[in-house]
């Protein structure tokens, strides 16, 4: 293990991501007021667990509240957990999640493993452009691929079918993203890709993150076949107005695809 561990690493982001460099720092939740770049987009409340560590990002008319009804659940109840939540604090309009954050817990590069041919592909690069018009657009929003300044792509005969990426995150963190054509799926073309990427993330001495919905055991499963060990969790949305009083249990509202969406950007808060 490195002489700075992961989940110190981890914890250096998403403090500078909620720009308070108390936070995360011992066991706990605090309660921070939006800045930037931000844990969530505006207007939004944002909750990160690392550990026995959480924070959460709130606007600051509803910090009060969120202190009383949220703070004292940690860390016996799941902060990222929608049936704890919204029981609190009310059906949110929109979320995103709930999601686990994954990353490696060793930054030595891994062996490559045989598989497919991977190529390193332009963004403008007409080929991409078969891959993601072949995908919905909410599984290209969830993909997490946008953004990425170069791709990786795993071939067949020739051909890109599958591509992996990263955008470079605070604190030297690269964020993955990876997409498969519809066609070329359940052929280790993901994972051949993404292994690509995090192995250029990690010889440039970035900490890959992999962030992935609960609900999305294909992603999971793929995450841990690169390796990747879940460390935390995070969920994000908007109330739908004035918040009433906790209830005592309310089924978690079902998820559209907009929602299960996890991929707000720190780069942007739109």
């Amino acid at each position: 293990m490195d002489e700075i561990s992961t989940m110190a690493r981890v914890k250096a982001l998403w403090r500078t991501l909620a720009g308070d460099p108390d936070t995360l720092t011992t066991p706990g939740c605090s309660v921070v007021d939006p800045t930037e770049p931000g844990l969530c987009p505006d207007g939004w409340i944002g909750v990160v667990t690392l550990g026995d560590s959480a924070v959460i990002e709130a606007p600051p008319e509803l910090r009060s509240t969120i202190e009383e009804r949220l703070v004292p659940l940690h860390p016996e109840a799941d902060l990222t957990d929608p049936e704890v939540i919204f029981p609190q604090l009310g059906a949110p309009a929109v979320f995103l999640g709930p999601a686990i954050l994954a990353y490696p817990e060793s930054t030595e590069l891994p062996e490559p493993e045989d598989g497919p041919a991977v190529e390193v592909l332009g963004t403008e690069d007409s080929r991409v452009i078969d891959i993601l018009e072949s995908v919905s657009a909410e599984e290209e929003l969830e993909s997490g691929i946008d953004g990425a300044s170069e791709l990786f792509a795993a071939l067949v005969d020739g051909i890109p079918r599958a591509l992996a990426g990263y955008q470079r995150w605070p604190q030297e963190v690269a964020h993955m993203g990876v997409v498969t054509h519809t066609d070329f799926r359940d052929r280790g073309l993901a994972r051949a890709a993404a292994e690509a990427a995090i192995r250029d993330a990690l010889s440039k001495g970035l900490l890959p993150q992999w962030r992935v919905r609960q609900a999305n055991s294909a992603s999971i499963w793929l995450a841990s076949r690169l390796g990747l060990v879940p460390m935390g969790r995070q969920l994000s949305f908007l109330l739908t107005g004035t918040i009433g009083a906790p209830t005592e249990q309310q089924a978690a509202p079902q998820s559209t695809p907009v929602e299960q969406a996890v991929q707000f950007s720190p780069r942007r808060r739109d």
